[in-house]
């Protein structure tokens, strides 16, 4: 499943959020764009999930035009965690995770046997199968996250959307949730706040600057200290660590 975007433009109120945006990302690539707050992240991403509409350029997935296709054609090669996804019923863990089938399903068609292999296989993956009775409302927020990964793995879509996916989680479930992402082998287009975690598991990094991208690369070739300086405002080291192989930024 490839991506590639042309010339996406969003103005809010007059002011240019988002400014030309271009991106490109072949199939089974982990993608991550970074940058500092009120950057246009979150709103570029919007426009490729079919939140808000830009006001110019072109969206293609894999080559087809998404304004030519249906919201729900759309649903199924493409799933996305928005940074906030509230949950306004307290459903059971197996209700939240059968919301994913709906794109494949008409209103009023009921859960079929496949539909519910979808959802027990989605969990698994995930590790939260044995939660599935449970009421989503009591699980902890790393837990809740992992069923909402699930809940876009259900809907068979071969490209995921990510918006923030690991915010507001400690490091031990950052880096599970990341790895269980990671896992699955399929196009991953994500907006991260964590450089290091960025850095640990994208392929591909667009960085972002004041609406505009500012660098594309292999994170080594954009997460530089220059490159951190000039975008985030900070001074930092950075080196390959020597058991991973990855690049490891030290805060100055």
């Amino acid at each position: 499943m490839n991506l590639r975007t042309e010339n996406i433009c969003v103005n809010i109120d007059k002011k240019s959020i988002v400014n030309n945006f271009s991106v490109d990302i072949k199939g089974k690539e982990f993608v991550g764009i970074v940058g500092p707050n009120g950057c246009g992240k979150s709103t570029f991403l919007k426009t490729i999930y079919r939140n808000i509409s830009p006001d110019n350029g072109a969206i293609f997935l894999n080559e087809k035009d998404i304004k030519k296709m249906s919201i729900k054609d759309t649903a199924k090669q493409m799933a996305a965690l928005p940074q906030e996804s509230p949950i306004s019923f307290d459903f059971k863990v197996e209700e939240v995770v059968m919301m994913g089938r709906a794109p494949h399903k008409t209103f009023f068609q009921t859960d079929s046997k496949e539909d519910i292999e979808i959802v027990i296989n989605s969990l698994k993956k995930v590790g939260m199968d044995e939660t599935w009775d449970k009421s989503f409302f009591k699980l902890s927020g790393g837990e809740k996250q992992r069923v909402l990964i699930a809940r876009a793995l259900a809907q068979n879509a071969k490209f995921l959307i990510l918006d923030e996916p690991t915010n507001h989680l400690d490091i031990k479930y950052q880096l599970q949730i990341m790895d269980i992402i990671k896992s699955l082998n399929l196009t991953v287009f994500a907006a991260l706040h964590d450089l290091n975690i960025a850095a640990k598991y994208c392929d591909k990094i667009y960085v972002i600057k004041e609406g505009n991208v500012f660098c594309y690369g292999a994170p080594e070739e954009v997460l530089k200290p220059e490159v951190l300086k000039e975008v985030f405002g900070v001074e930092a080291e950075v080196a390959i660590h020597p058991r991973t192989g990855k690049i490891n930024i030290v805060y100055l």
